[in-house]
C-alpha cells in the first residue's frame, strides 16, 4: 500500500488486498478468492501523538471488495473517533 500526509494533520492512504480463505460451518464448505482496496482518511489535531492533552482523531475507512470465485460484491465502511481535553493547567486529568 501507499500512505501520502496531505498536510501536518490530514493522512490519506490505500493499499490492494487478495486474501485467499476455505472456511467449514454448518452450512458446510465455502472457498473465498476475496480482492479489495482498502482506503484511509485520517484527520489528527492531537498536540501530542503518544499523550494527547487537547485535541481529536477521526478516520474513515472505506474497503470495496469482490469474491473473485463467487462473483460477490461488497463494501465494508468503519469509522472511529477519539477527543481530548485537559482539565487542569498542568494536564494531569485529562478527559478523553
Amino acid at each position: 500500500g501507499v500512505s501520502y500526509d496531505l498536510d501536518k494533520r490530514q493522512r490519506v492512504s490505500a493499499e490492494f488486498a487478495l486474501d485467499y480463505s476455505r472456511i467449514t460451518d454448518t452450512f458446510g464448505k465455502h472457498t473465498y478468492l476475496i480482492a479489495s482496496v482498502p482506503l484511509q482518511y485520517v484527520y489528527d489535531s492531537r498536540d501530542n501523538k503518544l499523550n494527547p492533552t487537547s485535541g481529536f482523531r477521526a478516520l474513515a475507512y472505506a474497503e470495496p471488495s469482490y469474491d473473485i470465485l463467487n462473483g460477490a460484491t461488497f463494501l465494508k465502511l468503519k469509522g472511529e473517533g477519539s477527543a481530548y481535553q485537559s482539565l487542569d493547567t498542568a494536564s494531569k486529568f485529562v478527559l478523553a
